[in-house]
């Protein structure tokens, strides 16, 4: 009878043991599928946003913020980064002030009239931990363009173009965080 005991723990023994390290192999290699998170310093209590651009010519770019639903934009709630004319796809990161959450963020392209065009591949939301990509095919489900920005077949490509505000022409792409990408900010970071 303490045979069978000790057959039976063994046996149990050696499946767990077995068992358990096959598994622990199959997790490590179900990590490798998993695409790597964009390169964003993270500093704790501070939110980040990252573009992943494509600009011909020098220029500076924008992000405003709301902290809450009755704020509004404002050149103190507004962070610049100037960049630089190339050829290849740069990333831009702006980081908002500690211990600010945004209820909502406005992109701006830049104040050069020349610029053209931009190709936007990513922009990446981020704070602590926690992220949120939004690929440049799909833009337009999180912000809406103002007139002064049209998206081009590829879904990369925005071009820019003067438009007419209260009877004036005027330079001033920008897009603005919609109802979608109000949500996410509540639930998805």
């Amino acid at each position: 009878m303490n045979i069978r005991i000790v057959l039976a723990f063994f046996i149990g023994f050696t499946i767990l043991f077995f068992g358990c390290k096959e598994s622990g192999t199959k997790k490590e290699d179900s990590s490798k599928d998993i695409a790597p998170q964009p390169e964003i310093k993270r500093l704790k209590n501070t939110f980040s946003v990252l573009l992943e651009v494509q600009l011909d010519k020098n220029d500076a770019l924008e992000v405003f913020y709301l902290k809450d639903e009755m704020d509004t934009y404002k050149a103190e709630q507004m962070i610049q980064r100037k960049t630089n004319g190339m050829n290849d796809f740069q990333e831009v990161v702006f980081e908002l002030p500690k211990e600010v959450y945004p209820y909502n963020i406005r992109l701006d392209f830049g104040s050069n009239n020349q610029q053209g065009q931009m190709k936007i591949k990513k922009c990446v939301l981020a704070y602590n931990k926690g992220s949120m990509e939004i690929k440049g095919s799909e833009l337009k489900k999180f912000f809406n363009f103002n007139g002064g920005i049209e998206m081009q077949s590829d879904s990369l490509t925005i071009t820019f173009k003067p438009f007419d505000l209260n009877g004036k022409e005027v330079y001033d792409p920008y897009m603005v965080g919609n109802k979608n990408l109000e949500m996410a900010l509540t639930t998805k970071i």
